[in-house]
């Protein structure tokens, strides 16, 4: 017999798990935002300073190592939604991006293809294309 809290567990994320949907999907999506790291030139999460772990573009997700919008993610997971659409504000000390600083960009997405169960939270894995400010 299993302990009431993983029980618990399982029937509230089963009920919730049902609800996910990866087909059909429109061809519509969702913001996610994302502290970009300002001694980069490029699009990528503030490592350095902050110690961000999303989103986790080396594993083609976001919300893998942490919980962050859960919000966002299950309603994400519960939608026909397909793209996962990454966006954040240029902090770069670059002199070639002044003109971008402080401004958001939509720098990639994630296509919806799978949702994982990290232990107290959901993730979303998928297709991941990043693009340069």
């Amino acid at each position: 017999m299993e302990c009431k809290s993983r029980a618990s567990r399982l029937l509230v994320t089963g009920a919730i798990e049902k609800s996910f949907r990866l087909e059909p999907l429109s061809r519509e999506g969702r913001l996610q935002f994302f502290y970009h790291c300002p001694q980069s030139a490029l699009p990528v999460r503030d490592v350095v300073g902050k110690r961000k772990k999303e989103p986790h573009i080396e594993k083609n997700a976001e919300n893998y190592c942490v919980e962050c919008y859960q919000n966002n993610i299950v309603g994400f997971l519960k939608s026909q939604e397909k793209y996962l659409f990454l966006f954040t504000k240029c902090a770069s000390r670059e002199p070639a991006l002044q003109r971008f600083r402080g401004k958001r960009f939509i720098v990639g997405y994630i296509m919806k293809e799978r949702w994982l169960w990290r232990g107290s939270h959901y993730a979303v894995q998928g297709f991941t294309k990043m693009v340069p400010f």
